[in-house]
């Protein structure tokens, strides 16, 4: 009972710091990034820029981002929200939903200036693949590198 009480005393304080959220809380603020938003976002929200594997080297663009996701993956939902708001302002970044067409491959990291959906994978999901001239020149995964490419393109296109 002690060690239980003692446990409560130090979380206590925590939760109503705000360090740990509090369970039922609607809104959420992305603090791990430069942008704040108290906007929960939809997936349903981005349907122009959800594209098939097939079509990752195929926009008709000079450069833009294409941002790989799983509806299930914890990452890519703290994730969700910023890059949503970031696809939905700076009209640059496509989605791909994961499925069996995706190929994910342990060496994908070192596979830049490629062409083809055909010999391109990720190394999982989240990722993010910088496509200029229709060659992938960046391909990175994990929510941190991708955080930095959402806070650069939301510094460099909305200000």
């Amino acid at each position: 009972m002690k060690r239980f009480l003692k446990t409560w005393l130090f979380i206590i304080p925590l939760i109503l710091s705000g360090c740990i959220p509090k369970k039922n809380s609607t809104t959420k603020i992305h603090e791990t990034s430069q942008i704040s938003y108290a906007v929960e976002h939809s997936y349903s929200e981005i349907l122009e820029f959800k594209i098939k594997w097939s079509e990752v080297f195929e926009i008709d663009l000079q450069n833009y981002y294409v941002y790989f996701y799983s509806k299930t993956c914890s990452h890519c939902q703290n994730l969700k929200n910023l890059v949503i708001e970031t696809a939905l302002k700076t009209r640059i970044i496509f989605f791909v939903e994961a499925s069996e067409e995706v190929i994910i491959k342990n060496y994908a990291k070192p596979q830049f200036c490629l062409t083809s959906a055909e010999i391109f994978a990720i190394s999982g999901y989240p990722s993010i693949a910088q496509i200029s001239n229709k060659i992938c020149i960046k391909n990175v995964s994990g929510e941190d590198q991708i955080l930095m490419i959402l806070n650069f393109l939301n510094e460099k296109y909305i200000g």
